[in-house]
């Protein structure tokens, strides 16, 4: 399991002087993956090998603006105490009755819909 703010720096200290080393003034750190283990192993923390730390950095961050309207849906649900698991927009609807289309257009994520999500992500 990884929380939101699952990176952690630690800059890297000189042994001798005990102070953040830096090239071409640029602090020099070591980039951390902080995670629960399985099977109640508690919280344990992988360190990256400092060539993959802008892979690392960037798969989070793709991986948190991928989730968003997931992690949005399920605090609402939270907010209204799992009273059902209707998202928002339906809720907002003051009719009584609810209309197929309304119902497909905010729990269904066409194909088409989706690839064109994809495809706006992907570029930078």
């Amino acid at each position: 399991m990884l929380k939101k703010d699952c990176l952690i720096e630690k800059p890297i200290l000189d042994l001798q002087t005990n102070k953040p080393i830096s090239v071409n003034d640029k602090v020099q750190y070591m980039l951390g993956i902080q995670y629960y283990g399985a099977k109640g192993a508690g919280e344990r923390i992988h360190w990256v090998e400092p060539s993959s730390t802008t892979l690392v950095k960037s798969i989070i961050q793709d991986t948190l603006k991928i989730t968003e309207r997931y992690r949005e849906h399920l605090v609402y649900l939270r907010q209204k105490n799992l009273k059902d698991l209707l998202p928002k927009g339906i809720d907002e609807i003051p009719d009584d009755l609810i209309e197929l289309d309304d119902l497909i257009d905010h729990l269904f994520i066409s194909r088409k819909e989706q690839e064109v999500v994809v495809v706006e992500e992907m570029q930078y």
